[in-house]
């Protein structure tokens, strides 16, 4: 199975980019969009967190790093997805 995963992210790396009129300096990057539920999630995740780094709540101290989170997880989604199908253009819920 890690031999088969490797494999697969070394076709995705060897796969040609997409760039504007055939130059090698200025990609064609899609959208990428959640799906509702996933947006629904998202927000949802994201108000968690910025509740909890109020004066007195269990982030506070952490506040900075805390609020960058809900980026990151959307960030780390969407590499997941892309990487178990590169062609999709939606962050579902499975």
């Amino acid at each position: 199975m890690k031999e088969d995963y490797k494999n697969h992210l070394v076709s995705l790396f060897q796969m040609p980019l997409p760039s504007v009129d055939e130059t090698r300096n200025e990609l064609i990057v899609p959208d990428l969009t959640l799906s509702p539920k996933a947006r629904q999630a998202w927000i949802g995740f994201s108000d968690y967190l910025e509740k909890h780094t109020a004066s007195g709540q269990v982030f506070e101290l952490v506040r900075a790093m805390v609020n960058k989170s809900a980026q990151h997880a959307a960030r780390l989604a969407a590499v997941l997805t892309l990487i178990k199908n590169i062609s999709t253009r939606e962050i579902a819920i499975e």
